[in-house]
């Protein structure tokens, strides 16, 4: 690549970066209002590929932050998440999008930052309530 289609490509690549950055800060505050308002609406779907190819895919907008300040991330899938598992993936990746600017913002450089990803059920979490200690 000549030395100016390697800058033109660089400077897409931040402004890429930053636009979907301000997309999900947008997003976040839309949610946020309607949160506020009673408005805000779930809507529960399948995943349409696997967690962790999704959370690789949603660190591309990070990507400048991680190679400047030399960050190893580092993405664990600690058990199989399974197709059938639903949730509001639009909320989900809102609030993923804070963890993480927050992981990139207060890490040194030369830092690290692990991202486990685990599936649990509702009942193995908080278990099934028995009729008399719902009753009591």
């Amino acid at each position: 690549m000549t030395r100016s289609l390697l800058y033109i490509y660089e400077n897409s690549r931040i402004i890429w970066s930053s636009a979907t950055v301000l997309s999900n800060m947008l997003l976040s505050q839309i949610s946020l209002t309607k949160l506020d308002m009673k408005l805000l609406v779930s809507e529960f779907t399948s995943l349409k590929q696997p967690l962790s190819q999704m959370i690789h895919e949603f660190l591309k907008p990070f990507y400048l932050k991680i190679t400047s300040q030399n960050i190893n991330v580092e993405v664990i899938e600690c058990n199989e998440i399974p197709d059938w598992a639903c949730t509001d993936w639009n909320l989900y990746s809102q609030i993923l999008f804070h963890i993480l600017a927050n992981a990139f913002k207060f890490s040194s450089s030369n830092g690290q930052v692990q991202l486990y990803l685990s599936f649990h059920t509702f009942e193995g979490e908080f278990g099934k309530k028995s009729k008399d200690s719902v009753h009591q």
